[in-house]
């Protein structure tokens, strides 16, 4: 591994204080490569885990709108690569080396790939980290084997894969493994069937064959009052029931590497309030599974693809510490409105350099149309175009139409359409300045 890295000059441009408990987040702006390389430099060994949702390499362009609105509908990110495979592995590799120097001895790396990447992801994690350091495969089914997907020329591809890596051999993961209720039936009297009463523990349960337990195994576990031995001296291993608040039981199963389950459906079943309109958006009960699996109480959690914000808004939700980034500008609005709304402390970073005004550019209000003049007259230059959007009660601007600079001639004057005044909404316009920022407004 090459020498450490030179920090990159990283400055906060704006926090938000917030409502939330817990130290304060760090969301940068820009390239990932700099938060990383200022991680690694100015906090090496720091980050409990690094969850990576890369771009899988699809080939097209993919957007935001706000939910319920695909009319409003504008770029979030390219996911083309010209150079094929060969442009695809020279933006991520060098990625890696920072991402080892950031975590922990302890730490672990998921990466967030499917059948287009993994076969690279899976070389180039082993030529960095080892394959010792390898822990699983895991695959998660993101949709149902619907429509195109079961009438193509091959089985459904509805399954994404998550890549586990520990950064040295010998790493336990600090959280209980992940666990699926599985219903057992009950019999009239809403008894579960087939299951034995613990006259000690004062609970149902059922059995199931010792299986490869060792005998060292077989005495902590009767210890703990899991074995059952019947009359002829069969052994076998207790599973305590639970009920399940609807006069049904069930218990708690280990879950092995497929994760099909109820507890991690796609977005498409996510509560309508999680739903923020970001096309590649994953659901929060999938990543609030893997942060309880690997992260401590009170750890440290980095996304580099921070996308629509869900590995930032659930570490929020658990109490945990984060950092994440992301260059595009929608992406960089879509977090910030999300995280607002959770009343999260955080501050927004760039690289030294780039013009950061310190208050949002508020031009105009009302329910027609705004006539802007030349935009070096609204402040510096170097402004890099113009959003239009509502501004919702609780002062968060949900993006309706984005122009770039080219669209609004210096020294010309030039007109960008308002919607019409929705219900308890204003409208207004926005400047975005240099480094493609969103600037929220305040409420």
């Amino acid at each position: 591994m090459a020498g450490p890295p030179l920090a990159p000059d990283m400055r906060p441009r704006e926090s938000w204080p917030g409502l939330a408990a817990g130290t304060p987040g760090k969301l940068f702006h820009g390239a990932n490569r700099d938060m990383l390389a200022w991680v690694a430099a100015a906090q090496p060994a720091s980050i409990d885990l690094v969850y990576m949702d890369p771009p899988f390499a699809v080939g097209q362009v993919f957007s935001y709108a706000p939910p319920g609105s695909a009319e409003r509908r504008v770029p979030a990110y390219d996911d083309r690569w010209r150079g094929g495979r060969a442009a695809y592995v020279a933006e991520m590799a060098p990625l890696l080396p920072l991402v080892a120097r950031a975590l922990v001895p302890g730490g672990f790396l998921v990466v967030h790939c499917d059948w287009r990447t993994d076969a690279l992801w899976r070389l180039l994690l082993d030529e960095l980290l080892g394959e010792s350091c390898f822990r699983n495969a895991i695959m998660w089914r993101r949709a149902p084997n619907l429509g195109r997907q079961a009438a193509s020329r091959q089985l459904g591809r509805v399954l994404d894969t998550l890549l586990v890596y520990a950064r040295t051999p010998d790493a336990s993961f600090p959280g209980s493994p992940p666990t699926r209720f599985v219903q057992v039936p009950v019999d009239r009297e809403g008894r579960p069937r087939g299951a034995q009463w613990d006259e000690m523990r004062g609970a149902w349960f059922v059995t199931a064959p010792r299986g490869d337990y060792t005998d060292a195994s077989l005495e902590r576990l009767a210890s703990e009052g899991r074995v059952h031995r019947t009359r002829t001296g069969k052994v076998g291993i207790k599973y305590f029931l639970e009920p399940d608040g609807d006069g049904g039981w069930g218990r708690k199963q280990r879950l092995d590497t497929l994760w099909d389950d109820e507890g991690v459906r796609p977005l498409r079943h996510a509560p309508r309030s999680e739903v923020v309109g970001y096309e590649t958006q994953k659901p929060e009960a999938l990543l609030a599974r893997i942060l309880q699996w690997m992260v401590p109480p009170g750890g440290t959690v980095m996304d580099p693809f921070a996308g629509s914000g869900t590995t930032l808004a659930v570490a929020q939700r658990l109490g945990l510490r984060w950092l994440g980034a992301d260059s595009s500008m929608v992406s960089l609005h879509v977090t910030i409105r999300r995280l607002r709304r959770q009343q999260a402390a955080f501050t927004v970073w760039t690289r030294a350099g780039i013009t950061w005004p310190s208050g949002a550019g508020r031009l105009a209000w009302g329910d027609a149309g705004a006539t802007l003049r030349d935009p070096d007259d609204f402040g510096p230059s170097g402004i890099a175009g113009w959003a239009v959007g509502w501004l919702d009660g609780d002062g968060c601007l949900e993006l309706v139409e984005v122009a770039e600079r080219s669209a609004v001639a210096a020294g010309l004057a030039a007109c960008l359409p308002i919607p019409a005044r929705a219900a308890g909404r204003r409208a207004g316009l926005f400047w975005t300045w240099v480094g493609d920022r969103f600037l929220v407004p305040e409420s």
